[in-house]
């Protein structure tokens, strides 16, 4: 969004400012005090009840609408960054509350939606581009960054051979072919009404040729690691690895994480046999997570992918490592630590396989461990108001090109 939705975001916080009613309900606008470096210039948002939305500069373009929870706001400025937040109460009766939190959250979920659009457009025109040399060289998808080995595997296939045994080998080198056949024929047209969607506020009515090219480079990854043309080992940069004796497994976790993934290779199964055209993103992942809980038993403590988004805002490490502040985050680590320790209570209390209680374990171990780096070596900390979920995002290799435009 560019200023004219930030004038619009403004023009909205001055009349909440000025135009209090009588009521039982408030709105907060919370202002932030400005601090050194980066946090020099202060920061406004508005509250509704946990809800909080607020603008934040996205690459020193584009001024993009967040929306976050209150705890996490003031856990990422109150705490991290150190700066004082002012609120300022206003009154307002209920119609008027429903109004503005209905205003606030079509207005964030619009703005997203015009992103995404931009987002596929932009892509339309770099595989157009593409389409006209003599190969299409690498393609970054989501899944693309977790495994390494562009080369056929030379591991023993282990739990691979349970998903995909020999005698369903035939039928994935078919698969694959078709997925080839699929990618070499792709038509390449322009989407129709792109500009009309933007204008009247809808979202595209079919998927980007960009789009639907990357499902198909997907498909063709999970095919080539479940037919051992690739490696399914890791690469060290998508996983962290849980230090310290917080981080070891203790006997009822391995046998957890046995069961777990047990039932992650039912998923992949199932989803090999699945209809929907995006199945090779959760395959992926399914297949990441898996080899991350074998890394877990290998190394006898938790391993977990590395869930942060690849544009995740960070929060200098720098400010963390000021003396007068240690015994405070101290505390902050000790409070973050008890989160991960609740996640993991609750992920060996349940009962079999529960991917939301998987993703409450992988969250609340990303944060704890991103905090404990950067307090200790003074990296910067990435923190993110949005349920963190790995996306994996990396280049894809060796993929046959489609027709040019």
């Amino acid at each position: 969004m560019g200023s004219a939705g930030a004038q619009r975001f403004a023009v909205l916080l001055v009349a909440l400012c000025i135009a209090g009613a009588a009521g039982a309900r408030s709105v907060d606008v919370v202002y932030v005090e400005a601090n050194v470096g980066g946090s020099s210039g202060g920061h406004l948002a508005a509250r509704f009840d946990d809800r909080v939305y607020h603008f934040q500069n996205r690459g020193g373009r584009w001024l993009r609408m967040e929306r976050a929870s209150w705890a996490w706001f003031r856990y990422a400025y109150g705490v991290l960054q150190n700066r004082d937040l002012t609120l300022h109460r206003v009154a307002v009766d209920v119609a008027g509350l429903r109004t503005l939190r209905a205003g606030f959250d079509d207005r964030y979920l619009l703005e997203r939606r015009h992103f995404d659009i931009l987002d596929a457009l932009a892509a339309d025109v770099a595989l157009f581009e593409r389409s006209r040399e003599a190969r299409i060289g690498a393609w970054s998808v989501r899944g693309g960054g977790y495994f390494c080995g562009d080369a056929a595997s030379t591991r023993p296939a282990g739990w691979r051979a349970r998903v995909a045994p020999a005698t369903e080998q035939p039928a994935l080198a078919r698969r694959a072919a078709q997925v080839d056949t699929a990618l070499r024929g792709l038509a390449l047209r322009a989407v129709v009404g792109a500009d009309a969607a933007l204008r009247r506020d809808r979202g595209l009515a079919v998927a980007t040729p960009s789009e639907r090219y990357g499902e198909l480079v997907q498909q063709r990854l999970a095919l080539d690691l479940l037919r051992g043309r690739r490696d399914t080992a890791l690469c060290p940069a998508v996983f962290r690895v849980a230090p310290g004796e917080a981080g070891r497994l203790a006997e009822e976790d391995r046998v957890w994480i046995e069961a777990t993934a047990r039932a992650l290779e039912t998923r992949v199964a199932a989803l090999l046999r699945s209809r929907r055209p995006d199945w090779g993103d959760p395959l992926l992942l399914a297949l990441a997570r898996r080899e991350a809980l074998a890394e877990s038993l290998r190394r006898g403590r938790w391993v977990v992918l590395d869930a942060f988004a690849r544009d995740a805002a960070s929060v200098p490490g720098a400010s963390l490592r000021r003396d007068a502040r240690r015994p405070f985050l101290e505390e902050i680590e000790a409070d973050v630590a008890a989160q991960r320790a609740r996640a993991l209570a609750t992920l060996r209390g349940g009962s079999g396989y529960d991917e939301r209680r998987f993703n409450d374990w992988e969250d609340a171990l990303n944060r704890a461990l991103e905090l404990g780096r950067g307090i200790r070596s003074g990296h910067d900390v990435r923190v993110s108001g949005e349920r963190l979920v790995p996306e994996g995002w990396g280049p894809v290799s060796g993929l046959p090109r489609p027709p040019s435009r």
